[in-house]
């Protein structure tokens, strides 16, 4: 089974996915439980299959096998961008360090993810400061503030993100900005 999938129009062909199942993964804010990309679109109207695909990403997730398994998928498949979690969050340290050991793996892969998990915010930076995995902190309407060190993805909505990034909605017409510009802020229009 290949774990990483191939984006769809707003990523454009040469980015691959790797999401996590939202109820066991995120911690979201209020904005998030009403707007959640996971909840919209093909995801609810595919909810049953795509609930199966996430559930086994996020069983391998778990396992000691996972960074072994996702360095040698992208070696396989010659991948040279990763957008983690579009669906789903970092969820613990483990997890984190798993994610660190498929970057120092694959150093000609660049990875990109937002991520709200201020609880994990060492890791998280640890993992950031790799020179081939850009992380944002996610803003929103209910948690406008930052407080992780991160560079910011907002929506664009926030008095914050006046002067940030505005990409657009095709990574390939920007050039992929957010994943070559590792500490750029940028913003996205409310889903």
């Amino acid at each position: 089974m290949d774990y990483l999938t191939k984006g769809n129009w707003e990523t454009g062909p040469d980015v691959y996915l790797f999401n996590l199942p939202i109820a066991k993964t995120c911690r979201p804010t209020a904005w998030c439980k009403e707007n959640c990309y996971g909840k919209k679109g093909n995801y609810k109207r595919f909810e049953r299959s795509i609930g199966r695909a996430l559930d086994k990403r996020y069983e391998l997730s778990l396992s000691d096998e996972f960074a072994e398994t996702i360095t040698k998928e992208i070696f396989r498949r010659k991948i040279s961008l990763v957008r983690v979690h579009v669906t789903g969050d970092f969820y613990s340290k483990k997890y984190v360090r798993r994610w660190i050991q498929i970057a120092k793996n694959c150093p000609q892969t660049l990875f990109r993810t937002t991520t709200k998990r201020r609880d994990l915010a060492d890791v998280i930076l640890e993992l950031h400061s790799l020179p081939n995995f850009n992380i944002r902190e996610s803003l929103d309407p209910s948690r406008p503030e930052l407080a992780m060190g991160l560079p910011l993805a907002a929506i664009e909505t926030l008095e914050i993100a006046a002067d940030f990034f505005r990409g657009a909605r095709d990574c390939r017409k920007c050039a992929y900005v957010c994943w070559r510009q590792k500490d750029s802020n940028y913003c996205f229009p409310e889903i």
